[in-house]
């Protein structure tokens, strides 16, 4: 099990490597099996987010159902988030047999569903106001919310990530604990975010590329860009821990260790704390993630356009910008 943020916040869930997405663009999946730059037509890019879902947040029997599902009416209530928030939900029938390689079983469980619902609408609420409808409108495609029974992989995961026919896609197990289900959806929007940033910056890199990201990490740093190394053993769980919370005594640059797989994992994993920790953690204080998050957020308001105040960026205190040498004021 992945030691450090599970030992000392147990909200945050413990486990092996999430799925990468490597330097620009690099589309992987669990073994690595290609690398190509940029975006290609009906191709499908592959992240995924493990199911551990020790100490959630919340537990199923506390679950607060809101909008339509109280009434039990779950198409009523995934056209009502949809019409909010501007991302499409399948469920039941209009789940899709897979995602790239990996199966989707479909959701038959309408209390399941129910939560998962649940669970999007208060996740998405965390999210600045507009910004999906803004992700859809300057691409890669729209994005579209898959409530599965279950995803067929090496291990139990909560979570698929994926760009295909046109659209980025995410599949989110209905399985999954209340707490699990809201910070697998922050993580893995994260990733649908990231295309878009991506997408923007190969013609305006002012406010967001893979140099400026990477100065953020520890002098001669670089990620794995794999999911294991060359004996098969998963680096989020045999990896280097320093500038982690489990090790420390540097700094902490990363959440753990999954963060150094790639650039894609690190911001998911930094966001994913952000969501589950709060603004007052001394993790999300520390001066490099505090740094990381600031980029991030600050590339967010220049390329969409949201108003980030009204969202994340009040989950970071002003004094906590950091100069551009990236120490704090």
């Amino acid at each position: 099990m992945r030691k450090g943020l599970i030992e000392l916040i147990p909200r945050l869930s413990s486990g092996a490597a999430r799925g990468p997405f490597p330097a620009l663009c690099l589309i992987l999946s669990f073994i690595m099996i290609s690398a190509l730059a940029g975006f290609s037509g009906g191709g499908v890019i592959i992240y995924s987010d493990d199911i551990f879902p020790a100490h959630p947040p919340e537990n199923d029997a506390a679950v607060p159902v809101g909008g339509d599902a109280g009434a039990g009416n779950a198409v009523r209530e995934a056209e009502s988030i949809s019409a909010r928030f501007g991302i499409e939900i399948a469920f039941g029938d209009r789940v899709p047999r897979s995602l790239g390689a990996y199966p989707l079983e479909p959701a038959t469980d309408e209390a399941l569903v129910l939560k998962a619902l649940a669970a999007v609408r208060d996740t998405l609420s965390f999210f600045p106001e507009g910004m999906f409808r803004k992700l859809a409108e300057l691409g890669p495609g729209g994005i579209e919310l898959v409530l599965c029974g279950g995803i067929e992989w090496s291990y139990p995961v909560s979570g698929l990530t994926g760009f295909s026919d046109g659209k980025r896609m995410i599949a989110l197990s209905v399985n999954a604990e209340y707490g699990r289900l809201r910070a697998t959806l922050a993580h893995e929007l994260c990733h649908a975010a990231d295309m878009t940033l991506d997408r923007l910056a190969a013609e305006d890199p002012s406010h967001w590329s893979g140099d400026g990201w990477l100065a953020l990490c520890p002098p001669g740093f670089s990620y794995y860009s794999a999911y294991s190394d060359a004996d098969g053993k998963p680096y989020a769980e045999y990896g280097d821990p320093s500038f982690t919370v489990e090790d420390a005594k540097n700094g902490i640059w990363f959440i753990n260790r999954s963060s150094k797989i790639s650039p894609y994992e690190d911001r998911a994993e930094t966001v994913e704390a952000l969501f589950l920790l709060g603004s007052e953690s001394p993790i999300i204080k520390s001066p490099h993630i505090a740094a990381k998050l600031t980029y991030y957020l600050e590339a967010l308001r220049y390329y969409l356009g949201v108003d980030i105040k009204k969202g994340w960026l009040e989950a970071i205190p002003c004094s906590f910008i950091c100069r551009p040498d990236h120490t704090m004021p």
